[in-house]
């Protein structure tokens, strides 16, 4: 990773208009041609536009790779970040480039926007001692922005050596042959032309601004995790959640957007949610294990049988943190990331997406809930088997997650948000005593093949169990509450 700050000037030209003869401003260097394709990252809604910040990254030319341009103290000034890519290297925005611009995108994920091939004649201007002083560059760009094309010629004085009395001297030969500087500085401001307004979602939204939207913020959480931003307990936890939200969305108001662009998506987010869970298995079952209430139980003699196995479930930990980082970057891991922004930079959708999102997202949400309904009512009436209810909870989180959508359209719905959460929550909690009970269990059978009394762990056995009936005690009432906030 390297950086400068960049001092340059940005000129029009017409179709086929050459810069004119420099030498009496500098000596004249060599020329070089080149050919730069430049792919720009931005948020769907172009934060970065606005900030004035560029991502790019560019193949060809004297500085390939990846480049992120902020703007300087000067006018003409801008602060350079360049990093290479390397054969192999993933092409994913270099996790450096996310901190500097994450303030500017507020969560939200970068996507290609816009795509420009350029054709570059380069020549240096040199001092008197044969250093270069300076680039001028002509270039002819086609950008390309989803299906529209556009073709202008432009040029370019950039200092090297030099300083801002050179810059002065060109712009004075070059007024004087009718050449003065472009409206727009940028060449992807340009191409994208002015960035629309943040407008709020709201009840006029239409459908796919609500379910794009929130697929984006979602996206914005696992790109940062992929970026490896973050490997800590935090990141893993918001990424897993994000998805959830993902799965949850997609299954729910999947009919937004083509069927074939969900399957591929969804498909994919399958290895990344299992890796998480698993994880978050472990780390449940070594926090309950050592609660208070279960170290007592064994007292000072005992301490060392427990933290055994406590050590048995933190090295599977261990090995499952392995696991996540190891997919972090890979194949999959960067095809998954590929599918994502593929699903925002051209959004896939339907006639439905440009319905109103209070006329048609309600109705498939409401589909979920009627499901949910019936398999609450019959589990609450027949059976307490915990595995049952464990399938509830999925359906409980699909709902919930449909809801958190629909509020900033639909106000009203925060309360029965809140209620679905409360669900999740106490259901979430039984799991959490029922997965730790049969990985307990797991340990415990390793002891006992080792020679430890197996009566050693029933004290803990039975803690465990006791915690069973008032969770499912209160996961039945918060069902119940929620259900009947629903109409």
């Amino acid at each position: 990773m390297s950086g400068h700050v960049e001092h340059e000037r940005k000129y029009a030209l017409t179709a086929g208009q050459q810069l004119p003869d420099l030498s009496g401003v500098a000596a004249l260097g060599p020329v070089a041609e080149f050919d730069l394709v430049a792919t720009y990252y931005d948020s769907p809604d172009l934060r970065l536009t606005r900030a004035k910040r560029v991502i790019r990254l560019r193949e060809g030319g004297r500085d390939d790779g990846w480049h992120l341009k902020v703007p300087g103290d000067g006018p003409d000034e801008r602060v350079e970040l360049h990093s290479p890519v390397y054969d192999g290297a993933p092409t994913e925005v270099p996790g450096t480039f996310w901190s500097e611009v994450a303030d500017d995108l507020d969560g939200a994920p970068l996507v290609p926007v816009a795509v420009l091939r350029t054709h570059r004649r380069e020549q240096s201007l040199l001092g008197p001692d044969g250093s270069v002083r300076a680039f001028t560059c002509t270039d002819d760009v086609r950008a390309e922005v989803g299906s529209r094309v556009e073709h202008w010629r432009e040029a370019e004085v950039e200092l090297a050596g030099g300083d801002v009395a050179l810059l002065d001297a060109i712009e004075t030969r070059l007024a004087g042959q009718g050449i003065h500087r472009a409206v727009i500085g940028s060449k992807v401001a340009r191409a994208l032309g002015a960035p629309p307004d943040l407008r709020p979602l709201g009840p006029g939204s239409s459908a796919g601004e609500v379910v794009l939207g929130y697929l984006a913020s979602q996206v914005g959480v696992l790109q940062r995790f992929s970026s490896r931003l973050g490997s800590d307990r935090d990141a893993i936890h918001d990424a897993r959640v994000a998805t959830r939200r993902l799965r949850a969305t997609l299954l729910v108001y999947g009919d937004v957007l083509e069927h074939s662009s969900v399957r591929k998506v969804s498909r994919r987010l399958r290895g990344l949610t299992r890796l998480l869970g698993e994880l978050r298995d472990f780390e449940v079952a070594v926090q309950l294990l050592i609660m208070d209430p279960a170290v007592d139980l064994f007292g000072d003699d005992g301490n060392d049988k427990l933290f055994r196995t406590v050590d048995g479930l933190e090295h599977f930990m261990s090995e499952q943190h392995e696991s996540v980082r190891d997919y972090i970057g890979s194949q999959p891991d960067q095809e998954f990331q590929r599918s994502l922004v593929e699903l925002l930079a051209r959004p896939p959708l339907t006639a439905l997406a440009a319905e109103p999102a209070v006329d048609v997202l309600p109705g498939l949400r409401a589909i979920r809930v009627r499901q949910l309904t019936s398999a609450g009512e019959w589990i609450s009436t027949h059976f307490s088997l915990l595995t049952t209810w464990h399938d509830l909870r999925k359906q409980a989180k699909i709902v919930r997650y449909a809801t958190e959508v629909l509020v900033p359209v639909l106000p009203e719905l925060a309360a029965r948000k809140v209620s679905w959460e409360r669900v999740t929550e106490a259901l979430g909690a039984l799991q959490d005593v029922v997965m730790t009970h049969s990985k307990f269990d797991e340990l415990v059978l390793a002891e006992v093949a080792e020679g430890e009394d197996p009566a050693t762990f029933d004290g803990l056995r039975r803690l465990l169990q006791d915690r069973l009936a008032p969770l499912l005690a209160s996961a039945k009432t918060a069902l119940r509450a929620a259900l009947a906030n629903e109409p």
